[in-house]
């Protein structure tokens, strides 16, 4: 579901072509602007995200080390040599 409407979007195309057709430098030049714009975005965010992965990082892996564990004593093919050899160690 889109926020704005088909014959909106129709319409802002529209419009937008007429604005390219009519003056193609502005074009080039926004394309010129876009690449720095993304640039400074990113930079700004970096630290943001990265906050946010150190919040999120524990529960992942604790997440990861348990779904290893599973994999390690529940494959069909070893499963059953590895739970023996962790029974002897912890006995």
């Amino acid at each position: 579901m889109s926020l704005i409407a088909g014959s909106t979007k129709r319409k802002l195309g529209f419009k937008a072509t007429k604005v390219a057709v009519t003056h193609p430098r502005l074009l080039v030049t926004g394309t010129k602007v876009a690449w720095p714009v993304g640039k400074v975005a990113f930079r700004v965010s970096k630290p943001l995200l990265k906050r946010r992965m150190r919040r999120v990082a524990p529960p992942v892996a604790a997440v990861v080390v348990i779904g290893a564990g599973a994999v390690y004593f529940l494959n069909p093919a070893h499963g059953e040599e590895h739970r023996q050899q962790v029974a002897q160690l912890v006995s």
